[in-house]
């Protein structure tokens, strides 16, 4: 089985641009991290030049090659991330070619092998042979040691996909949602659909009527009864 490379996709791109990156992830295999650094410097400025290609001679600078590139590029965000990756490994690069000793620096070294893969990114993108397999590839420092791509999935690749779930469901309940019966419209009542309520006398005002009688009645017989009483007394 062939061994994998992070800027494997590259080969397909430009060939020699492949080689250079791909001799640069071995020296840092190697622990040649000095020489690594110096060989993302020269992948970038090798970039450019193919960006630029027929503009320049060969005698005019790196960094006169990054100014022009600045001037066009530097409007959009993606385009600023990519001038400022150039310039790191620009400016690494240098640092560790006229150092007066070995740095030996493994991180610096890392960090520009993965600015050089977003800088190998924007060029595929740049030459429209990015597809969407490219545009999701993230710098797998496993594959870097082992030549095998790590199993664990980036965290922006977890996020991608749950986005994709999230739409696939809103998707799904739209479509649910439209099959559903729509409910039929239905009229209020008017009053006349209502039942009519009987009138019903109150009880309690007969009670009230019956009891005033009863009270008369009552002291009326109290006032016969006093006065034949006194009647018989005489």
């Amino acid at each position: 089985m062939a061994k994998e490379h992070n800027f494997g996709f590259l080969s397909k791109i430009d060939k020699n641009l492949y080689n250079i990156a791909n001799d640069a992830e071995q020296l840092y295999c190697d622990e040649y991290f000095d020489q690594c650094i110096v060989q993302t410097r020269r992948f970038a400025e090798n970039v450019c030049r193919n960006i630029t290609k027929g503009e320049f001679s060969s005698e005019e600078t790196f960094d006169e090659i990054l100014a022009t590139l600045k001037d066009r590029m530097n409007s959009t965000v993606g385009g600023r991330e990519f001038i400022n990756d150039l310039y790191f490994l620009k400016k690494a690069g240098n640092s560790s070619a006229h150092s007066a000793r070995i740095q030996n620096d493994g991180i610096k070294a890392l960090e520009c092998l993965q600015r050089a893969f977003e800088v190998a990114i924007n060029f595929a993108l740049i030459k429209n042979s990015a597809d969407k397999e490219v545009l999701s590839l993230q710098y797998d420092e496993e594959l870097l040691i082992t030549g095998k791509r790590s199993k664990e999935k980036t965290l922006q690749q977890k996020y991608t996909e749950l986005k994709q779930k999230e739409t696939l469901t809103h998707k799904k309940s739209k479509a649910a949602a439209k099959t559903l019966p729509k409910p039929k419209k239905t009229k209020p009542p008017s009053p006349s659909d209502y039942p009519k309520k009987k009138k019903n006398k109150p009880k309690k005002a007969k009670n009230k009527i019956f009891w005033k009688f009863a009270a008369a009645l009552s002291v009326i017989s109290l006032i016969i009864i006093a006065i034949l009483s006194i009647m018989t007394r005489f």
